[in-house]
């Protein structure tokens, strides 16, 4: 994290989910780069350029490693029923990160 840099990572349901639900996770950082061009985005759908062959406990760990540089994280619908997404919800708010929940006011 860099002082005085908003970085907002992106967090949401992926596993079990058609295309482990990378559009919505594509169509949320459009959405934050069109109403919060003051940030620094971190999409995990991104991470190992999206690839199925990388395991569930890998994917965590590179986004753990993304949620502790984030200054916010910006929640996509459904992430009760994610077990990594709860993981980074939970790790945001022992951090005491600012949370956005999709369809919530930015």
């Amino acid at each position: 994290m860099i002082e005085g840099i908003t970085v907002i990572y992106i967090t949401g349901p992926m596993s079990g989910l058609e295309e482990y639900n990378h559009p919505a996770f594509h169509a949320a950082e459009s959405y934050l780069q069109e109403h919060r061009d003051d940030a620094e985005l971190m999409n995990p759908a991104w991470n190992y350029n999206g690839s199925p062959q990388v395991n569930w406990q890998q994917y965590m760990r590179r986004s753990i490693r993304q949620v502790m540089e984030a200054t916010e994280l910006y929640v996509l619908k459904g992430w009760e029923a994610s077990k990594g997404a709860q993981l980074e919800v939970s790790l945001a708010k022992a951090l005491g990160l600012k949370l956005t929940f999709e369809g919530g006011e930015l």
